[in-house]
């Protein structure tokens, strides 16, 4: 009996998720930005952070830390790379199809 009304109510949930439900908001990827910016800017912190921790373990002429200054200048150039080739394209896009 328990088995019997598990998988009815699988089939009608189904049902329904799939044929009655509809989405009501679609910010069509406008959060995209925000998010990116976001994670871009926070492991930047995050590498100098890094880059400060090894300077005072190691010493600021470690490899280790020359080499999270070398990592933050890399997320930076991504960061502007990505602003300089894809932003051009999304700001025309349609928001609707």
């Amino acid at each position: 009996a328990c088995f019997l009304y598990f998988a009815l109510a699988f089939f009608v949930y189904k049902w329904l998720f799939v044929h009655v439900y509809t989405k009501q908001y679609d910010l069509m990827g406008e959060t995209w930005y925000a998010c990116f910016w976001g994670l871009i800017v926070g492991a930047g912190f995050g590498t100098i952070s890094l880059a400060g921790l090894a300077a005072i373990q190691k010493g600021s002429k470690s490899p280790e830390c020359i080499a999270l200054w070398v990592l933050t200048f890399a997320i930076m150039v991504f960061a502007f790379h990505c602003q300089k080739t894809f932003m051009p394209f999304c700001s025309v896009l349609p928001y609707r199809a």
